[in-house]
């Protein structure tokens, strides 16, 4: 039987992207970043997880509605696993 234990995470990454023009999309800057961005806390008990985190993605090829500009993306999740 597993003790329980309470844990604080944070989570970035981050991606240099060069992109060239494309007969679908025009693209405004050649050079992008993209980054996601995840804090929350984790607890588990005993054969169980309870996390609650908030989470911030910036995407710069949008290519599902040919939108060129960076979506920012921002949620916050919870999120109940129990093993039986």
């Amino acid at each position: 039987v597993c003790s329980d234990s309470l844990y604080i995470f944070i989570d970035t990454r981050g991606s240099l992207i060069c992109r060239e023009e494309n007969d679908r999309v025009l693209i405004n800057d050649t050079w992008n970043i993209d980054s996601i961005f995840r804090t929350g806390i984790d607890y588990k008990i005993g054969r169980g997880d309870i996390s609650l985190f908030y989470f911030y993605e910036r995407i710069t090829d949008n290519w599902a509605s040919l939108n060129p500009e960076p979506e920012n993306i921002s949620a916050i999740q919870l999120l109940v696993a129990f093993n039986t």
